[in-house]
This record gives C-alpha cells, sequence and structure tokens, in this order.
C-alpha cells in the first residue's frame, strides 16, 4: 500500500511539474503570438509605406520623363533653329516662375532688388539680373536660345559659360544681366 500511496505522490507531483510546464509553453506561446502580431502589424504598416513610396517614386518617374520629352523638345528645336510657339510657351512660363522663385527666396543684393522692381512690371520689359547663383545653366541657355534676351550684357561663371558656349556667350564673364528694352538703369530699375 506504500507502494501504491509513494507511486500517486509521484504521479501527482509529476502532474503538477507537467500542468506547470503547460501553463509556461501556453504563456510562451501567447508571447509568441503577441510578437506575431506586432511583426505582421508593422509589416502592414512597411507594405503600406513601400505601396506609398512606390506610388510617390511613380509619380516622380513619370513628371520627369514630361520634363525630360519637354527639354528633348527643346534641344530639337534649338538644334533646329525652329521655335514652335507652345514650345516657346512652356520654356517662357517654366524660366519666369524659376526667376521669380529665386528672387523670392534671393537675398536682398543689388541685382536682386533691381530685378524685384522690374518683376511686376509688363512681361516684355522685364528685367532678369542675378549673381552667380540663381539661374541655372538650363534656365540661361533657354533664354537664349529662345530670344527672350535681346541685345543682352551676359556675364557668367565659367562653367556656366562652358555649357552655353555654343550660343556664342562671351567667356570672360561673371554675371548675367539682360534687359528686354534698352532704356535700362541698373540702379534704379527700368525707365520708362
Amino acid at each position: 500500500m506504500k507502494e501504491v500511496q509513494s507511486r500517486v505522490e509521484a504521479l501527482e507531483t509529476e502532474n503538477e511539474k507537467l500542468k506547470q510546464q503547460n501553463k509556461e509553453l501556453v504563456e510562451g506561446m501567447d508571447k509568441l503570438q503577441e510578437r506575431y502580431d506586432a511583426l505582421e502589424h508593422r509589416f502592414a504598416a512597411l507594405d503600406s509605406k513601400n505601396e506609398e513610396f512606390a506610388d510617390t517614386y511613380d509619380c516622380s518617374f513619370s513628371e520627369l520623363r514630361e520634363d525630360m520629352d519637354r527639354l528633348e523638345g527643346v534641344v530639337d528645336f534649338v538644334q533646329e533653329g525652329q521655335v514652335r510657339e507652345e514650345s516657346l510657351e512652356v520654356i517662357k512660363n517654366v524660366v519666369v516662375k524659376e526667376i521669380m522663385t529665386r528672387l523670392a527666396n534671393g537675398r536682398n543684393s543689388h541685382c536682386t532688388r533691381v530685378a524685384s522692381a522690374v518683376a511686376d512690371g509688363p512681361q516684355d520689359e522685364r528685367l532678369i539680373a542675378s549673381p552667380p547663383a540663381p539661374f541655372t545653366s538650363i534656365s540661361l541657355i533657354a533664354l537664349i536660345a529662345i530670344g527672350i534676351v535681346s541685345q543682352p550684357v551676359v556675364v557668367l561663371p565659367k562653367s556656366t559659360v562652358r555649357s552655353i558656349s555654343a550660343f556664342g556667350v562671351n567667356q570672360q564673364s561673371a554675371l548675367i544681366i539682360a534687359s528686354l528694352k534698352p532704356n535700362l538703369d541698373f540702379r534704379k530699375g527700368l525707365t520708362r
């Protein structure tokens, strides 16, 4: 009888150990489930961000493609010496927008003040003036190529001059000031 009782006690002890192990396994499984759920949530958020990035990338790539197509058109008509009216308008709008943005964000230098004084005038009397930084060589190429700049005084950094030397710009320059109107006083702005 003692053997049976000790066997029962041993089985009860083993049963308690197994219950404790089972409880620990259940708790461990719950923790694993929580981790899995957290990872699944993070993966869903990452997947969503990837989709947003892909959409943004697609839009940016599409815009870049459109810009490249426009630039290709500009290069074509510059090379052929032909200017289509719609291309001329696109270039004028882009260049004027860039100029106005850069002037609005620029420092209050003499050239910026002169250009700002004239920027509100009629489009055919606008002054284009800048220290070496505000314009990209593409803007300058476009201005010269489409004939917006007539009788310009052109002074550019050598790196920009190399970019547009095909248009016959003086290569010993450091600043561009150009006007569509010949009676220009650079200290006062445009004289009427």
